[in-house]
């Protein structure tokens, strides 16, 4: 079985990556520190983009640093659906609603 493009994905799914906010592209393009990492996953976790998808955009994105960053991604994927029924303390950027939460 191929393996689908994560870039294909994703926009099926939440549309066009060029009408997102510029932000979320640049976050793509810094270094990856622990803020940077946890605002890109606030905006997939958010948006309901899986952990294995948003590790693939990335990946596809920015391929130096895919392996601090996907084990990065998926420890706030993982602390935040723990504990789904309490704010994530993130604000990320609502794609339907066209607004930060």
């Amino acid at each position: 079985m191929a393996t689908r493009n994560p870039l294909l994905v994703v926009e099926q799914r939440r549309g066009d990556v060029d009408t997102w906010p510029s932000h979320v592209g640049y976050l793509f393009l810094e270094f990856p520190t622990r803020s940077i990492i946890k605002q890109l996953t606030a905006f997939f976790y958010g948006n309901g983009i899986s952990p294995s998808l948003a590790v693939g955009l990335y990946e596809l994105c920015n391929e130096d640093y895919t392996s601090l960053v996907g084990s990065s991604m998926r420890t706030f994927y993982w602390e935040w659906q723990r504990k789904r029924f309490t704010p994530h303390l993130s604000q990320y950027y609502d794609i339907h609603l066209r607004q930060f939460l």
